[in-house]
């Protein structure tokens, strides 16, 4: 657990690093989250009338955003399920699903 001290000097080096102006865009998130309409994180339907799975996260050694296809489900519950165990897998005890 980071203290008080050690978050301040974390913002201050940011807000140093990319300026006042940068530092306050990038603290808001780029559009108020919506809720996905079929009820599961990272999942959306296929013409196919299938459900995909998809988890994007950033790579820590290149630093680019990475999108990973976790397959096509017959039904929203399992590709939801397959969802949740990558994220498990990626973040570990950090995830939402821990």
């Amino acid at each position: 657990m980071l203290t008080q001290l050690e978050m301040a000097r974390i913002q201050n080096d940011v807000i140093r690093r990319l300026g006042t102006d940068r530092a306050t865009e990038a603290s808001k998130p780029a559009h108020p989250p919506t809720p996905n309409p079929l009820g599961f994180d990272g999942v959306d339907i296929l013409p196919s009338g299938k459900y995909r799975a998809r988890i994007r996260y950033c790579s820590a050694l290149t630093g680019t955003d990475c999108r990973l296809t976790l397959g096509a489900h017959e039904s929203a519950e399992q590709a939801g399920y397959a969802y949740a165990i990558a994220h498990l897998r990626l973040w570990g005890s950090a995830s939402r699903f821990a």
